[in-house]
């Protein structure tokens, strides 16, 4: 990579952007950076994934009239018409990578042949690729790509998270006095297309343990928390592996507020790890396995790292004695 740079500077860089897509209305992380982008661009169109119709009108509009500026997308695989569209009519694009889509593919089907597809014609036309992390692409080489960082530049200063307001508290430091023991996941725990970005046979494992635990000890009540739009599906499952030591907050935007305890994050890919950098920027402590980038424990070397990459392994003794510490 060139360099590293951080999101208030992504529309210095990428500042003749006439259209930008952005995702639809969600609740995930990135729904969060693409509102975080659209104040960055506050004179420009924004386009939701969601409506291709109103997205081709406008490009057509702006063609009509001769304009001749570039397009950032930031909506991913979704982009792929516009991204196909902008090669036809000769259009600049550029994007910005939050996820490592190729690591999604499992088998053969038409969601892989859309990350191929993607990734291609990404590679051979694209403008300029900014990336959460190096994680975001494949090993090719492209003449302009950027790590973007999806956090402000003066967080690494003064702990502002990039996709909530700071806080005057250090809700981490704020120790549960009881003896309850709490791990918390914050994710959205969905089906997903393709291999799932969660590592659910590694946190059902976690939870197993934690129940083993509980049967064992006398000293403290181990509590998972889940934080997180979830399915049903992932509900029932998570509950009968639990044995009743898991609890279902959903979904909360006030969650680095709410929570105590440790946070766990366990993945199978990762573009950055925002929850994660967050979490710790809060004063938590923060465990996460080894598909998180290097950017993140780069900016955040207190974070805790455990293998997870067979079943054989604990997981929960690789940090249980740092989590004791903090009670």
């Amino acid at each position: 990579m060139e360099s590293i740079r951080y999101l208030d500077e992504l529309s210095i860089i990428a500042s003749k952007s006439l259209f930008v897509t952005c995702h639809g209305m969600g609740q995930g992380g990135g729904e969060k950076i693409a509102t975080q982008i659209r104040e960055r661009y506050p004179e420009t169109v924004f386009l939701s994934h969601r409506s291709y119709g109103l997205i081709f009108k406008s490009l057509a509009r702006a063609l009509v009239d001769g304009c001749s500026n570039s397009i950032l997308l930031t909506a991913g695989i979704r982009d792929l018409p516009v991204i196909i569209l902008c090669i036809i009519i000769g259009w600049n694009f550029s994007l910005y990578i939050q996820v490592p889509y190729y690591r999604a593919v499992k088998r053969i089907g038409y969601y892989s042949f859309y990350v191929w597809l993607y990734y291609t014609l990404v590679r051979f036309w694209a403008h300029t690729v900014f990336v959460n992390s190096e994680s975001c692409i494949p090993v090719w080489p492209h003449s302009r790509k950027m790590v973007i960082l999806p956090i402000w530049r003066q967080s690494l200063r003064n702990k502002a998270y990039a996709c909530s307001n700071a806080i005057d508290r250090f809700p981490g430091s704020n120790h549960n006095s009881s003896n309850i023991v709490d791990i918390n996941f914050v994710c959205r725990l969905q089906k997903e297309h393709g291999n799932g970005s969660r590592d659910i046979d590694a946190m059902l494992q976690l939870v197993r343990e934690v129940r083993q635990m509980n049967i064992r000890s006398t000293n403290y009540l181990f509590r998972v928390n889940h934080w997180g739009e979830i399915c049903p599906a992932y509900h029932d499952l998570f509950t009968r592996h639990s044995f009743n030591s898991i609890v279902f907050h959903g979904y909360n935007e006030n969650w680095l507020n709410k929570m105590s305890g440790i946070l766990v994050c366990l993945s199978k890919y990762e573009g950055f790890g925002l929850a994660a950098y967050e979490a710790c920027s809060a004063g938590y402590s923060v465990v996460v396995n080894q598909a998180f980038p290097k950017e993140l424990l780069l900016l955040c070397p207190d974070i805790i790292q455990v293998k997870t990459n067979s079943q054989c392994r604990p997981i929960l003794p690789q940090f249980l004695p740092h989590l004791l510490e903090t009670l």
